[in-house]
């Protein structure tokens, strides 16, 4: 009935079509006993909780298929999370510039070990170790310096000593 090049027993023996049998099999048993599983509202918000950790996915598939690791993506996340609701408390950018400027971020940090890896031949589970280290304590430390910037440069005085520098609380 099926072509020569279609079978059944070959798509079936990867790996991902068991996790999706397994993934379906759970959402129709959760369904049953939770009707409301299903509803539009509630895979929006299992996709947009979901967002953040999807879009470190990305980074990570790619760092791993070319045969690296990067263990400092959590820590990179907070980092630009703190920034983020640093200048969204400040309302200095409209949201499309923040969003494209928090990627840019994450993408300059993540560009950072793999510099390093590449340039100094460094492991690179010893790179994203000090990295995962340092971002530890930049994320206040970021936003507050950060915020200084905007504060000073959003003045018309900028750059004329006229400026009063402050840090948000």
């Amino acid at each position: 009935m099926c072509g020569k090049g279609f079978e059944m027993k070959k798509i079936l023996a990867k790996r991902e079509a068991t996790l999706l049998i397994a993934i379906l099999i759970v959402a129709a048993i959760t369904t049953v006993i939770n009707p409301q599983f299903l509803t539009p509202f509630n895979l929006i918000n299992i996709i947009s909780t979901n967002a953040a950790n999807a879009i470190m996915a990305v980074g990570m598939t790619a760092v791993l298929i070319v045969g690296g690791i990067d263990i400092s993506v959590s820590a990179q996340l907070v980092t630009v999370g703190v920034l983020a609701g640093k200048l969204m408390q400040m309302q200095v950018l409209n949201v499309f510039t923040m969003f494209l400027a928090f990627f840019i971020i994450g993408g300059l940090l993540g560009g950072v070990n793999g510099t390093l890896v590449s340039k100094t031949n460094l492991p690179p589970i010893i790179v994203s170790l000090a990295m995962n280290w340092r971002q530890r304590f930049w994320p206040e430390e970021a936003a507050k310096s950060t915020a200084r910037l905007l504060v000073c440069s959003s003045s018309p005085y900028w750059g004329t000593g006229l400026t009063s520098t402050r840090y948000l609380p």
